[in-house]
């Protein structure tokens, strides 16, 4: 396994402006938009933005907005986030999570105080979108630790092959990663060791994130999908405004 900040690969340019609408859906049901933005300052720092609210019948239902704002540098050709805050309004869970990444002492440091060790190539729920597109995962596994603004979290993702998928932005050859978080690393690995017989019917049971991204964007992530027992939540891409 290697992390982030050892790939060798050469580092894609991100560009000065991107901005990228995501319809958001429940089984079938369309619920959501997902609005994300980036924007290259004057002194090359990148601001990270995301807002995601219901749309349609379902905003009889909900009003809760999700926004999630960022600053990141590319440092020796990969994305190095700064600072992350992300916020939830509309309900009685509304948050409010802000982290501090301190390159130099190496720790991350939250907004209730407590700080907690960088690993190299840490991202937040945001930078690492574009952290992907710098450096493409092709074969292999590998392994990053991510924070929504309140913990540290270690994942793994694990290429699955290609695809060529249909989405509204588009027809795109893709490449298929499976993201794990630790609780679903374990889940995997206990199926695996079952006979032979359950281990397909055991894995139906354990939550599936799997992103799919496009090479001829970028590996921009054109869709992404989380299925848990019989529900499933789709995100994909439905229009885009710059070129990544």
């Amino acid at each position: 396994m290697t992390p982030l900040s050892g790939y060798a690969a050469k580092a894609l340019p991100l560009p000065a402006h991107l901005a990228l609408r995501y319809a958001f859906a429940f089984d079938d049901w369309t619920i959501g938009q997902i609005t994300k933005t980036l924007t290259r300052g004057p002194h090359g720092l990148y601001q990270e933005t995301m807002v995601a609210h219901a749309v349609g019948l379902a905003r009889l239902l909900t009003h809760v907005v999700l926004a999630d704002n960022g600053t990141f540098r590319i440092a020796s050709g990969a994305v190095q986030p700064l600072s992350y805050v992300a916020t939830r309004r509309g309900d009685s869970k509304a948050y409010r999570r802000h982290a501090i990444f301190s390159w130099q002492r190496q720790r991350l440091i939250f907004g209730t105080g407590q700080q907690v060790s960088i690993p190299a190539g840490a991202q937040d729920e945001e930078s690492v979108f574009y952290a992907f597109m710098l450096h493409p995962l092709t074969k292999g596994v590998r392994d990053i630790a991510i924070t929504n603004g309140a913990t540290l979290t270690p994942y793994r993702f694990v290429y699955r092959g290609r695809e060529r998928i249909r989405t509204p932005a588009g027809v795109f050859g893709t490449i298929e990663i499976l993201r794990l978080n630790p609780a679903e690393l374990r889940a995997r690995n206990a199926c695996r060791a079952r006979p032979s017989p359950q281990v397909s019917r055991c894995l139906r049971h354990v939550t599936r994130f799997t992103i799919w991204v496009a090479p001829r964007l970028h590996d921009l992530a054109v869709k992404l999908r989380k299925t848990s027992g019989s529900r499933t939540l789709t995100i994909t891409l439905t229009r885009m405004i710059g070129q990544p």
